[in-house]
């Protein structure tokens, strides 16, 4: 087997004939040394120009996919995964990469026991497991062929989130795997970068979900009304059930919810508290309450909620609300029965409710604030109500002006034929229980 050496001769001082002694140095070890500087230096090369690359995904999974991809192709990894924990004391397996054709060394399956283990082993930092060490319990087979390298993930914050692991599959490979942990570490920070935007907005789409998730099995809501009158005689013959959260403002917690994918089941939360709550309301009066188009055509629940109404509903759907699919909102409306009409409410404010009004043809049509505010002095909102007091009139259906706050608006309502109201001029929303108390 050949060598790398250093020859040096060295002649020495003598009176006699001319001697030398000739010096072999064995230069195994230093060639190894630069080799193994030399092969870090590349691979902190390549670290850099792949972190260069490195950019956070659409996704959480997108992320961690483009993690996976970068470390394997900068170290040569068999498998390379990202392990995040979860709140629960478990964890789950965001992404992973593996060479093609091989059977991944590291089981996707992460058991409660492992999952333990791993957080565990985070607390001290990087670390190596060869494949006696990693057949722990409640582990895969495969776990036990792979000699591994784990870096913690941990946020800007100090949280420790997860973990980042290369595994080699191949027999011997003790050494090499060992030279991946620094660089794997350093990976482990860049994953925390390009993670913690996705981690810190899933926390708090978490905490929003908790929240909501409370507001609607605990009923964090109040239930309020309010009465929709006979301009001209004052007579109650209607209430509009509305919903407060507190010091929230309605329509912020329902976009949240909707936005988590808990609109619909907000949206029956309030409903039954207000049928509920309504339920001691004179009996000869309707009751408003305000629906959307997909709570409307999505299942069974509405139906079931309003079987055995025996009062008037009016279900209100806002201008505000996309209608995509008219012929299965008509057909949704007819399943549940003669009880339930349809209003719409906003009209004025936009196309949109025009629309509605001529494909869904509502038996109420609520006229927007904007249209009654000021009305009694302006003659082109007086005109553009006697036009839909005119349509009204044709197609049958009931008009009633929201927003009233001036007697003078009322009376310019009258005049123009709208007969119904709502508004502060009336009665503001309350409770069931002062709506009662106070003579109608």
């Amino acid at each position: 087997m050949s060598r790398p050496v250093e020859l040096s001769i060295v002649e020495l001082n003598s009176d006699g004939p001319e001697r030398f002694t000739a010096f072999i140095r064995d230069l195994t070890r230093e060639r190894d040394t630069e080799a193994q500087l030399d092969l870090a230096r590349r691979e902190r090369r390549s670290l850099a120009e792949s972190v260069g690359r490195m950019q956070p995904g659409a996704t959480l999974e997108q992320t961690g996919d483009g993690i996976c991809a970068a470390v394997r192709s900068s170290v040569g990894a068999d498998y390379v995964a990202v392990i995040l924990f979860e709140p629960s004391g478990s964890a789950r397996t965001l992404a992973s990469t593996t060479v093609e054709g091989l059977t991944p060394p590291i089981s996707h399956e992460t058991s409660p026991e492992r999952a333990a283990h791993l957080m565990e082993r985070t607390r001290a930092g990087p670390w190596i497991e060869l494949p006696s060490e990693t057949a722990l319990p409640g582990a895969e087979g495969t776990h036990r062929s792979a000699s591994t390298a784990y870096a913690p993930i941990r946020t800007d914050d100090g949280m420790t989130v997860g973990v980042l692991l290369a595994a080699s599959n191949r027999a011997g490979d003790r050494g090499r795997v060992t030279g991946w942990l620094p660089l794997v570490s350093d990976f482990a920070g860049v994953a925390s970068a390009l993670l913690t935007p996705h981690l810190r907005a899933g926390r708090v789409a978490a905490g929003e979900r908790n929240d909501l998730e409370l507001v609607i099995s605990e009923r964090r809501l109040v239930s309020v009304f309010q009465p929709i009158v006979d301009i001209e005689s004052r007579q109650v013959t209607g209430y509009e059930a509305l919903t407060r959260f507190g010091e929230e403002p309605p329509s912020v917690v329902f976009a949240r919810a909707a936005a988590i994918g808990l609109g619909v089941e907000l949206e029956l939360a309030c409903l039954r508290s207000s049928m509920e709550a309504g339920a001691t309301l004179p009996a000869a009066s309707w009751l408003s309450l305000n629906v959307s188009p997909e709570l409307l055509t999505t299942g069974t629940a509405l139906r079931e909620l309003v079987a055995d109404s025996e009062r008037k509903l009016i279900f209100e759907i806002t201008e505000r609300m996309p209608i995509i699919d008219y012929e299965g909102m008509r057909s949704a409306i007819e399943t549940l029965g003669p009880s339930v009409q349809l209003a719409i409410d906003d009209a004025g404010a936009g196309y949109a409710s025009l629309r509605h009004i001529i494909e869904l043809r509502p038996s109420v049509v609520k006229l927007d604030i904007g249209l009654i505010r000021g009305i009694d002095v302006d003659p082109i909102r007086q005109a553009m109500v006697a036009g839909i007091v005119h349509f009204a009139n044709e197609i049958g259906c009931t008009l009633v002006g929201e927003g009233v706050e001036t007697i003078e608006e009322a009376e310019k309502l009258t005049d123009l034929g709208v007969r119904m109201g709502q508004g502060y001029l009336f009665a503001r929303p309350a409770p069931v229980q002062e709506l009662l108390a106070t003579p109608q």
